[in-house]
């Protein structure tokens, strides 16, 4: 599963951040290749998972960005999560991770064919 390399990075990341930085929102942007005619289902499977983000990290914002190429709609999807700082990133993917009704979205996902070409953490560093 490619997810959980971008994971330890972002957790060895954390680790790496002094401890006195202030805190700076993060986002977790994940980029997810799904075949053309099965967007529509990997959408509805994410409109769930955002209830469950909404219910669980009400805090957090989640959007979904769907590339064009060369002016066509294409099923290569970017999801944005933001989070406050690094620190409500990790608890906040932890209490995700371990709550009942997450790995069953997880596997609805899935079944779209779903192909996550990347994980990232970024920061926020504007001036």
């Amino acid at each position: 599963m490619r997810i959980v390399p971008g994971l330890c990075a972002a957790a060895l990341f954390l680790v790496a951040l002094p401890a006195d930085s202030p805190a700076q929102s993060v986002a977790q942007v994940n980029t997810i290749e799904v075949a053309a005619d099965e967007v529509d289902a990997y959408v509805a499977g994410m409109k769930k998972m955002k209830v469950l983000y909404e219910q669980i990290l009400p805090t957090v914002e989640m959007r979904i960005w769907r590339t064009a190429i060369g002016g066509a709609s294409s099923g290569l999807l970017t999801v944005v999560t933001e989070f406050e700082s690094m620190e409500a990133w990790a608890a906040g993917t932890a209490t995700l991770s371990a709550h009942t009704g997450y790995q069953p979205l997880i596997e609805e996902l899935q079944a779209t064919g779903r192909v996550m070409v990347s994980v990232s953490i970024v920061s926020d560093i504007t001036p």
